[in-house]
C-alpha cells in the first residue's frame, strides 16, 4: 500500500487560503482510513468557512476584536441533538453573525456548530454546542466493564478556533495547524511528544504501584487498573493544567524534575503537602467505581458522593497550580508530581560545551527542524532557563507558557536539547 504524503505548510508568508489547502489535503490524506472522520461540510464550503472566520477574526465590535470557536459535527455525531440554544430556523453564516456571537462562543467548553446545505451549498449554524456536555455523552456511552475516563480520543469533526486578530487554528479533529503572523505551523499534541509520554507512562505505573493513600482511595472498581488507561487519563488532566494557565495570557513555568533534588533551582516558596500525581489517581479510581455501578445498575449514591468529593479536590488542585504559575518563576514537581515550591529560579549562565538545542518539525517522526546552539535561537530569559535545566538535569521536563498564549516544551533526548512547539487544547 502507498505510503500517506506528508502535509507541510507552506514556507513562505500565507493567509487563511493556503490553511485551507492543508486542511483539504489533510482531508485526502486521511480518506483511505476508516476511522477517519471529517465535519459534515464539503471541501468547497471548508475554504469558505475558514476565509469567514478569518475575517471576523479581524473585524472589531466595540472596541474589541471577537475570539471564538467553531465545530463542525460528523453526520451522525450525537452532536446534532445537543445543540442548545438552538437556533429556528437555522441561520445562514455571515461575518457580521460571527462579530455579534462571539462572546458566547469564546470559550473552550462551547463552540458554534456549523454545517453545510448539500443542496444548496450553503453554511448554517444551528446553534450553539457545550462540548463539555458532548464529551459526557461519549464517557457515558462507555461499555460495561470498561473504564469511561479512558475514552480520551477527540471528538471527530472539524474545529476552528480564531484567538486573535490574523491567529487562528483549525484541523480534523484536533486544531492542530496554526495560521499566526502569516506563517502557517504544524503544532504537536502535548501527548505525542515522546518523553512526555514517556513520562505519562512512568507517572502511571508508579502511581498504581504506591497503592491508595487512604481508605477512601482504595480502588472499588471490579476491573483491573490499566496503567494505560491511567497513563491517557494523566495525560487529558495535565492538558487541561496547561490549558489554564495559557488562558491567564501571564506566562508561567511547570517544572517536573526527574528527582526530588533541588541541586541548581534557586526555590523560595517551598511546599511538600501538595501531591497533585495523588489527587488525579483519586479521582481516577472514583471514576472508574462510579462508572462501574452505573452500568451495572446498583445504586450509586456512595460512589457519587466519594467522586464528588475527589472531583472538587481536583478542580481546588488545578487552580491552584494555575494561580502559583502566575508567580515569577517556576512551578516546580517531583517526578509523581509533587510541589516542590514555586517561584523556582533556574540557571541561566550556560557552561562552555554546550548541547544543541534541537527543534522538532514532525513530532511523529522527530524530524529535527534546526540545530544550533542556543544562542543562535535569540529565545527569551524564561525559555534559556528551561534550555540550561534540561542540560543541567537530563530526564527534566520543561513546560513553557508564553504571555501570548504559546505553549514550548523542553526536554532532554539523545544528548541535546530538544524544543517542540505545542497545542494544548482539546476535548473533553
Amino acid at each position: 500500500m502507498a505510503e500517506t504524503p506528508e502535509i507541510r505548510p507552506p514556507p513562505g508568508i500565507a493567509g487563511p487560503g493556503a490553511l485551507a489547502d492543508i486542511l483539504i489535503a489533510s482531508r485526502e490524506a486521511a480518506r483511505a482510513s476508516p476511522e477517519s472522520q471529517f465535519g459534515d461540510i464539503s471541501d468547497a464550503g471548508l475554504r469558505q468557512l475558514v476565509d469567514l472566520a478569518y475575517h471576523a477574526g479581524i473585524a472589531q465590535e466595540e472596541g474589541r476584536f471577537p475570539r471564538f470557536r467553531i465545530f463542525a459535527s460528523t453526520p451522525l455525531s450525537p452532536a446534532r441533538t445537543q445543540v442548545s440554544p438552538r437556533f429556528v430556523p437555522a441561520r445562514p453564516l455571515r461575518l457580521n453573525l460571527f462579530v455579534k456571537l462571539a462572546p458566547a462562543i469564546s470559550h473552550d467548553r462551547h463552540a458554534l456548530h456549523v454545517y453545510e446545505d448539500r443542496r444548496t451549498g450553503e453554511l448554517l449554524t444551528d446553534g450553539v454546542l457545550s462540548l463539555t456536555d458532548l464529551g459526557m455523552n461519549r464517557l457515558a456511552q462507555a461499555l460495561p466493564g470498561t473504564s469511561a475516563l479512558d475514552l480520551h480520543s477527540p471528538i471527530a469533526g472539524l474545529q476552528i478556533v480564531v484567538l486573535d486578530p490574523g491567529h487562528m487554528l483549525a484541523g480534523e479533529p484536533m486544531p492542530n495547524w496554526e495560521l499566526k503572523d502569516a506563517r502557517i505551523t504544524r503544532l504537536t499534541s502535548v501527548g505525542a511528544i515522546k518523553p512526555v509520554s514517556d513520562w505519562y507512562r512512568r507517572l502511571a505505573q508508579e502511581l498504581i504501584a504506591q497503592g491508595p493513600a487512604s481508605e477512601e482511595e482504595a480502588p472499588a472498581s471490579k476491573t483491573p487498573e490499566s496503567a494505560q488507561g491511567l497513563a491517557r487519563w494523566l495525560a487529558g488532566r495535565w492538558s487541561d493544567l496547561l490549558g489554564m494557565i495559557v488562558h491567564e495570557r501571564h506566562g508561567g513555568m511547570l517544572l517536573v524534575l526527574p528527582d526530588s533534588s533541588l541541586e541548581g533551582i534557586s526555590l523560595p516558596h517551598l511546599s511538600t503537602d501538595l501531591r497533585f500525581g495523588e489527587v488525579l489517581r483519586s479521582f481516577w479510581r472514583s471514576s472508574r467505581s462510579f462508572w462501574d455501578v452505573m452500568h451495572m445498575g446498583e445504586s450509586a449514591a456512595p460512589n457519587l458522593l466519594r467522586w464528588n468529593r475527589s472531583r472538587e479536590r481536583l478542580f481546588d488542585t488545578l487552580f491552584a497550580i494555575t494561580a502559583l504559575s502566575r508567580v515569577d518563576g517556576s512551578v516546580v514537581f517531583d517526578p509523581l508530581l509533587t510541589l516542590l515550591g514555586f517561584g523556582g529560579r533556574l540557571p541561566l549562565v550556560t557552561a562552555t560545551g554546550t548541547k544543541s538545542l534541537v527543534t522538532v518539525g514532525n513530532p511523529a517522526t522527530l524530524e529535527v527542524e534546526r540545530r544550533a546552539p542556543l544562542h543562535e535561537f535569540e529565545l527569551g530569559t524564561r525559555h534559556s532557563a528551561a534550555y540550561n535545566i534540561c542540560r543541567q538535569r537530563p530526564g527534566a521536563l520543561a513546560f513553557v507558557v508564553s504571555q501570548d498564549g504559546d505553549l514550548r516544551i523542553f526536554a532532554s533526548h539523545e544528548g541535546d536539547v530538544w524544543l517542540w512547539k505545542t497545542h494544548w487544547r482539546h476535548f473533553l
